[in-house]
């Protein structure tokens, strides 16, 4: 989520730890974070190539 507060985008640690799959949930957010980040800069995609959480 974004904090407005901080102007950034944050994932409470008690989220990771509560998830069925704390290593997706982080996946997601970090993917999340990026998109943002491509988004907001206008990067090309893919940038780095990895592979995506969830396959995608």
């Amino acid at each position: 989520m974004f904090d407005d507060a901080l102007g950034e985008f944050v994932l409470p640690y008690a989220d990771v730890r509560a998830a069925a799959d704390p290593d997706e949930h982080l996946l997601r957010f970090l993917g999340s974070a990026h998109d943002a980040a491509v988004g907001t800069a206008r990067w090309p995609e893919p940038v780095t190539g990895l592979p995506r959480a969830g396959g995608s």
